[in-house]
């Protein structure tokens, strides 16, 4: 049976991230939007949405930047997926740099939509990606950051992407691929290069199969 791909976007992204990538490749990837929030508090929840809302199967192929990465090793808990692919990702709440992990619980209180309305007009994809987000959901995410237990029981293949100036994610210890010039979102800055890596994630998976 044939894999599908699938790679989920980061917190305060949509798929408009993916674009270049997927125009890079020559296999089809699928960039679900984030489902609409219904008041989910934790990161099993949403991978269940997305299981049920994107008929994510058996053998197929799941993936993410940022906590899209991390939602994708949610599913490979409930599904068995051929292989899991992290670009710009973590596989364990403590390699997001404690700074932020430190504000997570002030989430509730920050004013989001205002942030939102200011950071909207900067004529920056990933603003305006920003600007669009439910703030109800970001809060609720990245108040669940500290809770997260990571990718225990996560037995498919794993493979990973990081930029080395990641300044929200620590770089693995044992990465498929580091990009010394790349930060956070490697998709969109170092696209090439991260397309390459499909690729050879892809023939890896082709293999195995």
């Amino acid at each position: 049976m044939k894999s599908n791909w699938f790679l989920i976007p980061g917190l305060g992204a949509t798929e408009f991230m993916f674009k270049d990538l997927r125009e890079a490749l020559e296999f089809s990837l699928i960039c679900p939007a984030w489902p609409k929030y219904h008041g989910e508090t934790g990161y099993r929840e949403l991978a269940q949405r997305f299981i049920h809302e994107c008929g994510i199967r058996e053998g197929d192929v799941v993936g993410g930047a940022s906590l899209g990465g991390m939602i994708a090793l949610e599913i490979a808990k409930i599904v068995n997926v051929r292989a899991v692919v992290l670009l710009g990702s973590c596989t364990e709440a403590g390699m997001v740099r404690r700074p932020l992990v430190a504000l997570s619980p002030l989430a509730g209180h920050l004013p989001v939509r205002l942030l939102q309305t200011i950071i909207g007009v900067v004529p920056h994809p990933l603003c305006r990606m920003f600007a669009e987000c439910d703030p109800e959901f970001m809060r609720a995410m990245a108040l669940h950051i500290k809770h997260w237990q990571g990718n225990e029981q996560v037995s498919a293949p794993l493979f990973q992407l990081h930029g080395k100036r990641d300044l929200m994610i620590r770089p693995p210890k044992k990465c498929d691929c580091i990009l010394p010039k790349a930060g956070h979102v490697p998709t969109m800055t170092h696209t090439q290069d991260c397309a390459d890596f499909l690729r050879s994630v892809h023939r890896q998976v082709q293999v195995q199969a």
